[in-house]
Formats: structure tokens, sequence, C-alpha cells
């Protein structure tokens, strides 16, 4: 059955705008310049220093959780992918949202945090924020994305975590030492200021390398926008003269929306890698769906010519078989020693043929599901006996003895007589194929200790099977044998069809062996009643 082709929806798409994103762009700028530069200085007040706690404590909360929110993205998105994109944003982002929560704590009207709070602290924490985050988004920005890591990123998240909290401390301590970023009452200095226009410019630069490149993932233009809104956040930073005034509030918001596009950039990337691993996956499954029609119909053709083919080859073998037999009970005339030998020996190799092609026969029929079990009363004793008549000649070629122990007072059993008898000519065969000249093979039935299952089981002495092939010997077509060569004739279907013949009659297969000191094999019948076919 063929897989419907249908069309998922294609997020690597940019927007619908992305022709008219150069006026939108123009758009923006014109828009952001005049709402930083130009409405604050109209609507210019300070708040109550209450109620911009509050609000500056909502904004950063939005602002650390989208941190967290973005390192944690990043972080999947490295671990599926190994790209050093990935990396360095997971990296930057754990490292910003640190830093923005000391900021936060540091605030005049906060509790103290480490040493006394102060302006001056909580500006000098900002500043390293932002200096982190621009210089990490400007390297991922240039890093090629398909570039991996083969390192531990663990040894990476741990270094950073040290790193930042190392920083952190030696702020909140020594942070009289450093050089001041704001002076209450004279507001900023020029190397705050300096260093807000070196955020800016290292934005600015991320900025242009993406428009450059000019890339067609939707991803790439809201990074952008996360840019564009970053650039405003810092120009809005400049300008400030007090902590609380409508320039330090714009900041605060702008670093919003950067920080929610950037996230939303993440969350583009990562339904796009979705969208193109379940892109491989669908076209991956109607190959094989197309790959499985075929496997269907070549191996409907194969039961069919084995079914055709081993029919039309035993009914001239069994006519052979009949006359070889005929000529042994020298109903013709008598043999003399040679043609007696040479005879026994068609008559064997006609045998173990016939068992091929029964074997061949019923593969097809399994296959096929015609595979049907006619049971009937049987006594294990008389099934045992008949098997070995039939399977004498070829014991007698190798010198082989034979034993039969059968226990007493067995009751019959609800088997397809046929059937059973195939599974135990398949495993006599398999221990006389395996078993050297003049050695011993046992054949023997019990009864289990809950005397509701026959036991039988089929000994050698013969080469055994190691342990790590034990569970290989009941594969079709598969033959134990560790020379490249086959060193034993056989078409290694005899044992898979015991296993299939005796798991229809409701038992189970078991084999023992050890190398070099011959195996058993043990399969049960339960004694229950039955229908008489199935």
């Amino acid at each position: 059955m063929a897989v419907k082709d249908e069309n998922p929806p294609n997020y690597l798409s940019p927007p619908k705008l992305r022709q008219d994103w150069l006026l939108i762009l123009v758009f923006v700028l014109v828009a952001g310049i005049l709402i930083v530069g130009w409405l604050p200085r109209i609507f210019y007040f300070d708040m109550d220093q209450s109620v911009f706690l509050t609000l500056h404590l909502v904004l950063m909360l939005f602002s650390v959780v989208v941190s967290c929110t973005v390192f944690v993205a990043a972080w999947y998105d490295f671990k599926q992918t190994r790209s050093w994109r990935e990396l360095v944003l997971c990296l930057t982002f754990f490292m910003v949202g640190l830093i923005d929560v000391a900021h936060t704590l540091s605030y005049r009207g906060m509790p103290n945090f480490l040493t006394e709070n102060s302006l001056n602290k909580s500006t000098l924490y900002w500043v390293l924020s932002r200096l982190v985050e621009s210089l990490g988004l400007l390297t991922a920005v240039v890093i090629n994305p398909i570039r991996k890591s083969k390192l531990n990123p663990g040894y990476f998240l741990a270094g950073a975590a040290v790193f930042t909290l190392v920083i952190i401390t030696s702020i909140g301590y020594y942070h009289p030492k450093y050089p001041p970023m704001f002076i209450p009452g004279e507001g900023q200095t020029w190397l705050k200021v300096f260093l807000d226009y070196l955020v800016i410019v290292l934005k600015g630069i991320a900025l242009y390398h993406l428009i450059r490149l000019g890339r067609k993932y939707s991803a790439d233009y809201y990074l952008q926008a996360a840019l564009i809104f970053g650039i405003f956040s810092e120009a809005a930073f400049t300008l400030y003269a007090s902590a609380y005034d409508t320039y330090n509030v714009l900041g605060h918001v702008y670093k919003i929306f950067e920080f929610a596009y950037i996230m939303r950039a993440l969350f583009i990337l990562s339904v796009v890698r979705l969208y193109q691993t379940n892109t491989v996956l669908h076209n991956q499954k109607r190959q094989m769906a197309e790959i499985n029609l075929q496997l269907e119909k070549a191996n409907r053709l194969k039961n069919e010519f084995l079914a055709n083919t081993s029919h039309e080859l035993r009914t001239p073998l069994t006519a052979i078989i009949a006359f070889t037999e005929l000529l042994l009970d020298e109903e013709t005339g008598p043999l003399n020693n040679m043609q007696r030998d040479y005879i026994n020996e068609i008559n064997e190799s006609s045998q173990q043929l016939l068992n091929y092609i029964n074997n061949l026969l019923d593969l097809a029929k399994i296959e096929a599901g015609k595979f049907e079990v006619h049971r009937e009363a049987v006594s294990i004793s008389d099934l045992c006996s008949s098997v070995l008549r039939k399977t004498e000649p070829i014991f007698k070629v190798k010198k082989q003895q034979v034993i039969i122990d059968v226990e007493d007072n067995i009751p019959p059993v609800y088997v397809d007589p046929p059937k059973m008898m195939q599974v135990l000519i398949n495993l006599l065969s398999n221990a006389h194929k395996f078993t050297p000249e003049d050695g011993r093979i046992e054949l023997r039935a019990r009864m289990n200790d809950r005397r509701d299952q026959v036991i039988v089981s089929v000994s050698d002495n013969g080469v055994g099977i190691s342990s790590e092939n034990l569970e290989l010997i009941f594969e079709k077509f598969r033959q134990v044998n560790n020379r490249p060569e086959p060193l034993y004739q056989g078409t290694g279907l005899g044992l898979a069809l015991v296993k299939h013949i005796v798991e229809m009659h409701g038992g189970q297969v078991k084999v023992e062996s050890i190398l070099g000191q011959g195996s058993t094999f043990y399969f049960s019948i339960p004694l229950i009643g039955g229908e008489k076919s199935e």
C-alpha cells in the first residue's frame, strides 16, 4: 500500500512580508529614533522609586525568564545538533540570566545583595550583562552554524557558571574599586556611555552581518528584529540622567522586546529542525512502503516458485526411493555387496533430498499462511519406532548407534503424525550430520514432573554448538559454521521448521550444548485434548 504524499507546512520560508522587509526596517528605525530621542524628552518625568522598583522587578523578572528559556532551548538544540552556534547562545544567555538576577537584587530599595546596594553597583552588573549578551550574539551570528562540537558541553557549562559567579562575587564585594558607572546627582560617567555605544556597535555589526548574508529562514528575520530592539534599548540607556526616569524605563521595555524576539527565533529554529526531520522521515516512510511492496511481490513469487518446484521434484524423487527399496528387498533378484552399497547410497541421498524438498515446501506453506495441523491421538512410542525405521539406513552408513528410550505408560498425545515425524526426522538427521562415525545418538521421551507434558529429546556426542550461536540455529537458512566454506550440507531450514511445528502444537523447543562434546534438543508436547485439525 503506497503512502500518501502529504505536503507539510514549510516553516523554512521567511514571513510573507519579506519582500517589504527593507521598507519595514526603515520605518522601524525612524519610529525608534523618534521614540528614543524625541518623545521621552517631551514627556520626561522621574518615576517614584517604589513604583519604579516594582515595574523594574517585573520587567527584569520577564528578562530572566526569557534568558532561562533561551538557555534551555539552545541547550536542547545543541544536544540534538552539536552546533557551536547553539552552544554559544546557550552559554551566553545562561550567563546573562545570572548577571541580570544580580543586577535586579543590587538596586537601591532592594534588600542588600552581598554588600550594600547602590546604583553604581547595579549599573556595573547591567553593563557587564549587556557586554556578554552583545559579544555572544555577534559570535553566534558570525560562527558557521554547520560547524559541530565534539567536546563535552558539560565542561563549557560548568566553566561559564564558575566564571559568572566569580565575576558577580567580585563586583558585589569590590565594586567601589571599579571605575564608577553612575554618580548620583551627576548621572552616567563617560565610561558607561562609551560601553553602551560599544554594545550598540557590536549589535550593529551582528545586524549588518545578518542582512548581508541575506538568509532565507524566518528565524533570521526575528533575530534581526531582536538586534534592532537591542540597539534601541542601548541608545535609550545612554540618555538617562536618573535611574528612575523615562529613558531608563524605555530601555528596559525595548530589552523585553529584544529577548522576546530572540526566543521566537530559537523557537522557529527548533520547529525548522523538527520539520526537516519529519520531512526526511516522511520521504523514508514512502520509500520503505515502496520497497515493502516490491519485497512482498518478490516474496510471493518466491513462495510460488518454491511450492511449484518442490511439488514437481518430489513426485519423481518418491518413485526413485520406492524403486531403490524394491531393489534392496531383492524382489527383482539378488544383489552383490557392491550393488547393495551403491543402492544404499542412492536411497540415503534420495531420502536426504526428499527431506530438503519437504522442508522447502513447508516453508512456502508457512509464509503463505497455508500450513495446517491435523491432530489425532498418537502413541509416542509408535511414533519414535516408525521414525527410526525410516532413518535407520542413514545411521548404518556412519555406523552410528541409535538408542530409543521411551518411558512406559505415556498416554496418547494429540498431534499431527506426519508433521511430528518430520520434527523427529529433522532432529535425528541433524544429530547424524554433526556426529562422527561410531557416534552415539539417543531418542528419549519422558513425562514432566507435573505429568501434563511429554518431553522428547534427541542427544548426540557430536561437535556441539558454542554458547553465542545457540539462539542463531533456529533462524531460517542459518548454518552455524566458523569456516568460509560449508562444512556440512543442508538448507538450514530443518531446525526452523522444528521450532515452528512444535509451537503450532503448543510446545516449546530448547537446546543444550557444549562445544566439542555434543548437543541435546528438547521439545515438549502438551497432554491436552483438541480439535482434529487447526
